[in-house]
């Protein structure tokens, strides 16, 4: 039986929880790998790779398993390619704000997400709200804002401290509109065509995208395939992200979402020496237990 059948997933609101938190610590460190790189590539080609490597490792799993095409078959194509534009948008405006602000704190503003998608998953997906749902999230979220305040520079020089709450700010509206189309698609199709088509569309839209905006001398960097590594990560990531999603409701899984600035403080503090603030350990404290807030429900 394939690890993408649909019927090894059951309903189980504690097993989503943990697979979503899996799947946000294995996704972290490509979002802050703009960071890692220094700005050796533009933050558009490091997506643009992640999408590449993550659709060759399809193939390679397609090819080794003699996978039929009839089961790559989908009445749902636009919108796996729509996915694909919204996580390619969150993927540069998160890469992009880690490297214009302390790693922790571009996270906490890209963690908006969560109350967006508990507001947003009771208009459009019709899912049933409780106040446990909005306490945790609101929790959590006073604990991001805790930390962002720390990136707010109001004087003249401060400028770089606003570009970066922006583009995370933006970041965390397209993470919101590719969780919305991940639970819409949960239902419609498994995780084999999920991850196909995203991973696909993904790599088409980013390459052709990198290509117009800074030219073909992008594809002459050798260096710069090394980064198709982030793609097998990215493909695990996202199977636990839609595991999580079959086995309980976005609301939900909203609040863990918080869990990012925790795996995200730990790089910083070891990878770029970003020692965490009273106030980063505070928000931290309160967006962990929102988390547990909402865990809690479960029981």
């Amino acid at each position: 039986m394939s690890i993408f059948s649909h019927s090894l997933a059951k309903t189980n609101p504690k097993v989503g929880i943990l697979f979503k938190i899996i799947g946000v610590a294995l996704f972290t460190p490509i979002f802050l790998v703009a960071k890692f790189s220094n700005g050796a590539y533009p933050v558009l080609a490091l997506v643009a790779m992640r999408y590449v490597g993550g659709f060759l490792t399809m193939l390679a799993y397609i090819v080794l398993t003699n996978t039929p095409s009839l089961e790559l078959k989908s009445t749902n194509i636009k919108n796996h390619a729509l996915r694909a534009c919204f996580g390619i948008g969150g993927g540069v405006f998160m890469m992009l704000a880690s490297t214009l602000m302390p790693v922790a704190n571009a996270t906490a503003i890209g963690l908006t997400q969560g109350i967006l998608i508990i507001a947003f998953a009771s208009l459009i997906l019709k899912e049933t709200i409780t106040i446990r749902h909005w306490t945790a999230s609101i929790t959590a979220l006073i604990g991001a804002i805790l930390v962002m305040s720390q990136s707010v520079d109001l004087s003249s020089s401060g400028l770089k401290s606003w570009q970066g709450i922006i583009t995370a700010i933006i970041g965390a509206l397209f993470l919101t509109s590719e969780a919305l189309m991940i639970k819409f698609l949960t239902s419609r199709d498994n995780p084999l065509k999920m991850l196909f088509y995203v991973n696909g569309f993904g790599a088409i839209i980013a390459l052709i995208l990198l290509g117009v905006l800074y030219g073909p001398q992008q594809f002459q960097q050798p260096t710069l395939y090394w980064f198709l590594a982030l793609g097998p990560i990215a493909i695990i990531s996202q199977y636990f992200n839609i595991l999580a999603n079959i086995r309980t409701n976005a609301s939900t899984l909203a609040p863990i979402i918080y869990t990012w600035i925790i795996f995200a403080s730990i790089i910083g503090y070891f990878a770029f020496n970003e020692i965490p603030t009273l106030l980063t350990f505070l928000g931290s404290g309160l967006i962990i237990t929102g988390g547990i807030i909402i865990a809690r429900a479960h029981k």
